[in-house]
Formats: C-alpha cells, sequence, structure tokens
C-alpha cells in the first residue's frame, strides 16, 4: 500500500480524491 502527500492510503488502481 502506498501513502500520498496527504498520508491517503492509495491502492492499486485507485487514486486519492
Amino acid at each position: 500500500v502506498m501513502y500520498d502527500a496527504s498520508g491517503v492510503r492509495l491502492h492499486a488502481g485507485r487514486q486519492a480524491e
């Protein structure tokens, strides 16, 4: 699981809102 700059979890095939 990856995290974006906001610390929101990013799942494969899915982007942060």
